[in-house]
């Protein structure tokens, strides 16, 4: 099983299920859009000192939780690294990431 297998199960086991019509992708340049992608970069830094851009796959939230896919990249595009995906979770109106799924690498077997 891949490792985006074993998130979308994840998904599927952790994120409750909520009305069809709960659930949106914030548009590029809107404020809540914004506020995910920084907190996806805060999460990182920990991590990871060197800038990185996200070009995003997949940003789907509900009015507490969501999920994102990025690609993130070199800011002048030439280096190009491993996808992240992240659980994400508001709370008191700000969006943090809850838990970055693991790597092949880092999977358990």
């Amino acid at each position: 099983m891949t490792a985006r297998h074993l998130f979308l199960l994840f998904l599927l086991t952790t994120v409750p299920v909520q009305a069809r019509d709960g659930w949106h992708t914030p548009a590029p340049g809107t404020a809540e859009r914004k506020q995910i992608m920084d907190a996806l970069h805060s999460y990182m830094q920990k991590f990871d000192a060197q800038p990185q851009v996200f070009v995003v796959s997949e940003l789907c939230v509900g009015a507490d939780r969501g999920w994102v896919s990025v690609a993130p990249q070199s800011p002048d595009g030439r280096n190009h690294y491993e996808p992240l995906n992240a659980t994400l979770q508001r709370a008191h109106g700000a969006w943090r990431v809850k838990e970055l799924a693991c790597g092949e690498e880092q999977c358990p077997a």
